[in-house]
């Protein structure tokens, strides 16, 4: 089979894959609220929930990473781990949004964490197999960046869809079974892409590749990759950050607006600046370079966490108005951040030249691992803020101190964050000393100079 009808088969199935998913994915930035105000589970348990499970994902995720890096059958390394976290996921998603109304107390805590615990070991099994087999598909950073593209228009087709789907369920008087229909649908896609899509997608042959008896060894080499680290730091800033800010948003805007009917719209808008940010990416990264992409992307998260900071002192109209530009200023920031995956790629090929090893499936598990803590420490300091100012929810109106925690928490932080982000950036120079790697240049006129040189 050739290399045109392998990434095409990628292309089709990464979207049948990520369509369902992301629908749920999508939902579970209203998890939080939906947790303390639906189900009704003090704010320091859902937040004890999410730290156990990323402690959970620590344990599992490279675990898994290197089982499917390291597997060799006939099925495949990547795929029947793949079907496994289409099913799984799918099928959690009802167990932890829709628990059994009986449950309370600490019965209702025990079901919802073995949910959330096998939920995301589902997550994994989808995005680590699929992710890595991407960056196997592809070969160079062009590809990987439309590769990473291809995943990321399933992913905000369908985070469209759950936004008019968690309108519904806002507006409805029965939010529970509003809910049970809108999970319903992505759920028998997933089904449908985990039985018979399957057989539509191709893995490269890996008969070639030596393989490797120590997980730890795998583990400590990809760890120990100089460049990987600092990439690591930039990233984890970067996602602590914004998950900061989608955490708090869902509070902000009932809080400041009066009406979390509006939250939905807000989070239409990101997506829209997301989609309009997609298609400049390549253009961008052949002008500037990769890292020039994800610098301006960072400053446009500053810029959005500053205009952030001023809302609670705002007239209501204004900062209805604000909530729009944030959330599409957001979605720009968010769309330059897609140069990570190319970047990950670029470095699993540095490791690869070195150690004669590739270890795709790890290096994307690092890297979801890191926005899953940043996931889990977001919501211990998000639960925390709501139940030490005083956050009611049943309260048709919030204290003060909960306005400006949420503020701090969701605003000023990650606006510190992201300067320090930029900072470390700035001092990475990987494809400065690594010039065979750098497909996209960072400046123009060294690929003029080389070019002159190889002539």
């Amino acid at each position: 089979m050739s290399d045109f009808d392998k990434s095409h088969r990628y292309y089709w199935f990464a979207f049948a894959a990520y369509f369902p998913t992301g629908i749920i994915s999508a939902l579970s930035i209203y998890y939080m609220k939906w947790a303390t105000d639906v189900l009704l589970i003090a704010p320091i348990a859902i937040a004890a929930i999410l730290t156990i499970g990323t402690i959970w994902d620590g344990i599992t995720d490279p675990v898994i990473a290197a089982y499917t890096d390291r597997r060799r059958t006939a099925s495949g390394r990547r795929k029947p781990i793949l079907r496994t976290g289409l099913i799984l996921f799918s099928v959690m998603a009802f167990v932890i949004w829709l628990p059994p109304t009986s449950l309370s107390g600490t019965a209702l805590f025990v079901w919802l964490l073995v949910g959330f615990l096998v939920y995301r070991l589902g997550a994994t099994l989808v995005n680590v197999p699929l992710k890595a087999l991407g960056l196997e598909v592809f070969q160079n950073a062009n590809k990987r960046m439309w590769a990473i593209i291809a995943q990321a228009l399933p992913i905000l087709l369908s985070s469209l869809i759950a936004i008019l789907g968690l309108g519904f369920i806002l507006a409805n008087d029965s939010p529970r079974e509003t809910l049970l229909w809108v999970l319903i649908g992505p759920s028998v896609i997933a089904f449908a892409a985990a039985i018979w899509g399957m057989g539509w997608l191709t893995e490269p042959s890996s008969e070639h590749r030596p393989r490797e008896t120590s997980v730890w060894r795998m583990i400590s080499d990809v760890l120990g990759n100089r460049y990987h680290r600092s990439i690591l730091l930039v990233q984890s800033l970067q996602v602590l950050a914004f998950v900061s800010l989608t955490f708090n948003t869902p509070y902000m805007v009932d809080v400041i607006l009066g009406d979390d009917a509006y939250f939905p719209l807000v989070l239409g808008t990101f997506y829209v600046g997301l989609a309009l940010g997609m298609p400049a990416l390549s253009l961008l990264n052949a002008r500037i370079g990769m890292v020039a992409v994800w610098k301006t992307g960072i400053w446009f998260w500053v810029a959005a966490f500053a205009l952030a900071c001023t809302l609670p002192f705002l007239p209501t109209s204004v900062a209805f108005v604000l909530f729009f530009v944030i959330a599409s200023v957001g979605g720009l920031a968010e769309a330059s951040g897609l140069v990570i995956y190319p970047i990950m790629g670029d470095l699993v090929d540095y490791d690869a030249d070195r150690s004669g090893h590739r270890r795709e499936g790890l290096y994307v598990t690092v890297f979801e691992l890191v926005g899953k803590v940043a996931a889990a420490i977001v919501g211990m300091l998000l639960g925390i803020a709501l139940q030490t100012s005083g956050y009611n929810p049943d309260a048709d109106m919030q204290s003060t101190q909960v306005v400006y925690a949420l503020t701090f928490s969701g605003a000023f932080i990650p606006m510190l964050l992201s300067f320090f982000a930029l900072w470390w950036l700035g001092r990475w120079n990987f494809y400065k000393e690594e010039r065979d790697y750098d497909q996209f240049r960072s400046d123009p006129t060294e690929t003029g100079t080389q070019q002159q040189e190889t002539g």
